[in-house]
């Protein structure tokens, strides 16, 4: 009789199911041996760092340097570390222990083995508050642990101290009772934003990389507001949206952007850069200290001059003086100093002009040419009408009567016509004749000499600065400088416009509903003459000031162009354009329109108006702050609808 096999032996079925529970087990049992091993590394690494802190302590109390030399550069389970000094803001002392490619599970345990030594710790640039979600799951979180020199906890908590609410915004807190309490909620910590590093925010933990807040995060790289992404080993965004690293030997144009510059704070690991000019540099080694404004390091005792953005790159040299863009060494007696040409000093006997334009004390003109010998004549400056300043000579000499408009000193036979600061110190030449205002050997065509002085053959003609005839009916604006009278001979046909960069014009006259340009009259309503030249003369532009049928105007860009009026809801730009307030990109500051117009939703840096990155809003123009998370305390339009609010005619919905 054949046996049922169905009561012998196991099915199928029946063996999966013990499988299964083996693989459970297996697996619950490599958890478990995971979670011990996690454990363990974390108690070893605990009891490591406070035999460091113990001694670390003592240097502190002894006042002497924290030095970790006698340790190794790696903890008993082989994660780097490093101790540096930090003082708090009432100048107490701390210091911190910095732990690198620690693995999330020992990260875990760490921050959930309420240890109490440290005042502080960080993982991955977030400070722990009850959340260690703060851990990544691979093996490179970097912590940090910052301890009080005392290690007993009477030196008080490690909080940033403050008199007011504005001294807490980098906590993105309030002041208490003189200390910075934050106001991030769960999930949240106070870091640096991605898109100005100077300001802080509460940020979800998820968009926190590499301890910077981004607006968004693509493919592991952190993404700017405008939609650029970099990653967190490349955090340098230029100019044009490349991606650089801090630590890279090339100077990185970011067109002035303090706020791009700063992602290189030399925190997180990012090394230090710093804004020159428009780029972002490394600062210079001890050893060629001086930097250039083309990014380039120099000794102090280089020869010639070097070109500096500002005075403090040349302070740094006590042996040279900054004269306004260059760093030279000073000059010797019966020497000044040019802002142009080689070399920097110049002999107090040269006849021609000099340029001191924007140089300090004016290159020393008028002090180290004082007059007091044959080898210091006396020189002063003169301001030109375009804004530069000439070093020249108090007084021709004799067999160099003929000054021009820039101060040089000619003789009565050069071949060419000077131009002349005195025109009628041409009659002191024989051979010579006055061409409008230049000291001319013969007249041109179309003039004749009369009296010493060329005059036009023709009727209702006048002369611009170089002696031409043009007739009273030419549309075009012509240069008369000084010559002003010569547009009188027109009558009420034309009449004379000083600009702001020195020219003088004899100009048309334009109907009542027009204003005058460097290509003729031009109607103030024209919609596409949106942005036109007017060159200084802001009185030109300001005749379209919205009255008796004429469009308003506005004199922008340093009175360089006349803009049409933005519409409703939009602010003007300094370089005439119309924005928004939550045009997401920047634009140059008019009128503190930062400060006015789009209070609360945008900030200044350098003269741009930067809007405000997602959830914080400025109270002073300056930085971004968190927005409160009840909005209805806000009290500004400006606040509310930066924070995402609805402003209802005086209270934020």
């Amino acid at each position: 009789m054949i046996e049922n096999k169905s009561e012998i032996g196991h099915s199928m079925v029946e063996m999966l199911g013990v499988l299964a529970i083996m693989a459970v087990l297996t697996i619950g049992a490599v958890a478990g041996f995971q979670y011990a091993m996690d454990k363990y590394r974390a108690n070893v690494t605990i009891q490591e760092m406070n035999q460091r802190a113990i001694i670390h302590s003592g240097q502190l109390l002894a006042e002497q340097p924290v030095n970790d030399t006698e340790f190794p550069s790696t903890t008993y389970q082989g994660y780097p570390v490093t101790t540096t000094p930090v003082i708090d803001t009432e100048g107490y002392p701390y210091f911190q222990i910095t732990l690198e490619q620690v693995q999330g599970g020992v990260c875990h345990q760490i921050l959930s083995s309420d240890w109490q030594w440290p005042a502080l710790i960080r993982a991955n640039g977030i400070e722990y508050e009850e959340d260690d979600s703060i851990c990544r799951t691979d093996a490179g979180n970097r912590m940090e642990f910052i301890f009080p020199a005392d290690l007993n906890g009477e030196s008080g908590e490690f909080r940033k101290a403050c008199q007011t609410d504005s001294d807490c915004v980098s906590v993105c807190g309030r002041c208490v009772d003189k200390r910075c309490e934050s106001e991030c909620g769960d999930g949240t910590s106070c870091v640096r934003t991605y898109d100005n590093a100077s300001f802080f925010a509460c940020c979800r933990h998820e968009d926190i990389l590499n301890g910077v807040c981004c607006p968004s995060i693509v493919n592991g790289q952190c993404c700017a507001s405008i939609g650029s992404c970099c990653p967190a080993e490349e955090p340098l965004m230029d100019k044009n949206g490349n991606c650089h690293t801090c630590d890279e030997d090339a100077s990185v144009n970011v067109a002035g952007n303090t706020v791009m510059c700063n992602i290189c704070d030399g925190k997180e690991g990012r090394t230090l850069r710093e804004l020159n000019g428009s780029t972002c540099v490394l600062p210079c080694p001890d050893e060629t200290p001086l930097l250039d404004s083309s990014g380039n390091c120099h000794t102090c005792d280089d020869d010639g001059r070097v070109n500096t953005v500002n005075q403090s790159k040349c302070d740094v040299c006590p042996n040279r003086e900054w004269f306004g863009g260059l760093c030279a060494y000073p000059c010797e007696d019966g020497y000044f100093a040019s802002s142009s040409g080689s070399p920097v000093c110049q002999p107090c006997t040269k006849v021609t002009s000099v340029a001191v334009t924007y140089m300090k004390d004016n290159g020393h003109c008028s002090t180290m040419c004082d007059g007091s010998s044959p080898e210091k004549p006396k020189r002063i400056r003169i301001g030109m009408s375009n804004g530069a300043s000439q070093c020249v000579l108090e007084t021709c000499p004799s067999d160099l009567p003929l000054r021009d408009t820039w101060g040089s000193c000619y003789a009565c036979d050069v071949t060419f016509s000077v131009n002349l600061s005195t025109p009628s110190d041409c009659g002191l030449c024989p051979n010579r004749v006055l061409r409008g205002s230049s000291c001319a050997t013969k007249c041109p065509t179309g003039t004749h000499a009369e009296n010493g002085q060329c005059v036009c053959d023709g009727d209702n003609q006048f002369q611009d600065l170089y002696g031409v005839c043009y007739s009273c009916d030419t549309d075009t604006s012509v240069e008369v400088g000084q010559l002003m009278e010569n547009c009188d001979v027109c009558g009420d046909a034309r009449v004379v416009n000083k600009y702001g960069n020195g020219w003088i014009k004899c100009q048309k006259k334009c109907a009542d509903d027009e204003y005058f340009t460097l290509q003729g009259c031009k109607k103030c309503s024209d919609p596409t003459i949106k942005y036109d030249e007017v060159w200084g003369n802001c009185s030109v532009c300001n005749y379209c000031d919205g009255n008796d049928g004429r469009a308003k105007r506005y004199c922008v860009s340093r009175g360089h162009y006349c803009a049409l009026a933005c519409e409703d809801g939009e602010v003007m730009a300094g370089d005439g354009t119309c924005h928004t307030c939550d045009d997401p990109d920047p634009f140059a500051d008019l009128n503190s329109a930062c400060k006015t117009s789009c209070a609360g939703q945008r900030y200044l840096v350098s003269s741009r108006c930067y809007k405000c990155p997602p959830d914080t809003y400025s109270t002073d123009s300056k930085a971004c702050i968190a927005c409160p998370s009840d909005r209805t305390t806000l009290t500004r339009a400006g606040d509310c609808l930066a924070c995402g609010g609805v402003w209802d005619s005086d209270s934020c919905v």
